[in-house]
Formats: C-alpha cells, structure tokens, sequence
C-alpha cells in the first residue's frame, strides 16, 4: 500500500514538473503582450518572449528579421534552461543588433541554456564593438550550438561560465 502512494506522489510530482516548462512562440506578425506565446498569438520580438520565459521553457521562432533594440527590449536570458529555436534554421531567421552599440544581442545569466541547434540555429547581427552572445561567469552548462554570427567587430562569443559548449557555429569578419 506504502509502494502504491509512493509511486502515485512521484508520478503526480513528475506532471507538476513537466506541466511548468511551456513553449513560447515569437514570429514577425506577433504583438509584444504578456498573454502572447502561443502559435495564434505569438511574441512580436525574441526580448519580449525572454523576459515571459520561466524555467525550462522553450523559445521557438519562426522565419524573419528580428531587429531586436536593447533600448526596447533587453535580450538576457534570466531562467535555468530555457531553450532557443529557430524554425527555419540559421539562414531564415535572424537576430539583428547591428543597429545598437551598447549590449550584446544575447546576455545569459543562467544555466543549462541552449541557443540554436542543429537545424535551428540563428543569424546573428552583432553591434558594433559588442560581441554577439555573452555568457556570465556565474553560469555552467550553456551550450550555443549552429548559429552563423556576421559582422562582429570584437569577440563573438564572451565564454565566462563553465562546461559551456560552443559547437557548430559559423562567423564571419565586420
């Protein structure tokens, strides 16, 4: 009888777990509203979408140019796990912060963080002087993986946690 609750609390611990970690959707048509992320109502720029991630969730953005401003948006990466996807991969989305000079396009300040994939990485338009994706010291676990950065006048990525990984990705030369 003990074994049975045992298994029942686990198993209902186990949906409670798997239950908070959502999936967050951003494409071009979208609006920046606290109740958007889903497929019929998705976040209109990858910031809003960042600053509404929580835990575990993932980050799944459609085919675009997304002229992220940090004036408008700060791109940081605040929650352990959160996952960043593109749908169309590398050559069809793009993060573009070349238009800004005073922060990364991506600030990580968490752990078990992952940009891009294989087939689902980003473009990244780096700032001038600012390196394109900065992972904060206090960070384990981070991997940025196929992503193609482009115009980066410094370094590319600033690795500062541990056990990051750093795979697959193409850059090129401002």
């Amino acid at each position: 009888m003990k074994s049975k609750l045992f298994i029942s609390i686990f198993a209902l611990l186990l949906l409670s777990f798997n239950a908070q970690a959502k999936t967050l959707h951003v494409a071009k048509w979208g609006i920046d509203d606290p109740s958007s992320g889903s497929t019929s109502q998705p976040f209109l720029t990858i910031g809003a979408a960042l600053m509404n991630a929580g835990k575990n969730d993932k980050i799944v953005v459609q085919p675009g140019i997304y002229e992220e401003s940090a004036s408008l948006e700060f791109t940081a990466v605040t929650h352990d796990g959160v996952k960043l996807e593109s749908v169309a991969g590398r050559h069809g989305t793009i993060i573009d912060y070349s238009n800004t000079t005073n922060t990364p396009a991506i600030d990580i300040f968490a752990s078990k963080v992952r940009i891009g994939k294989k087939r689902k990485g980003f473009t990244i338009r780096c700032a001038p002087t600012f390196p394109a994706i900065t992972i904060d010291e206090s960070t384990s676990n981070v991997r940025v993986e196929y992503n193609r950065m482009v115009e980066c006048d410094s370094d590319t990525i600033e690795l500062r946690g541990t056990k990051t990984v750093v795979r697959g990705n193409w850059i090129e030369s401002a």
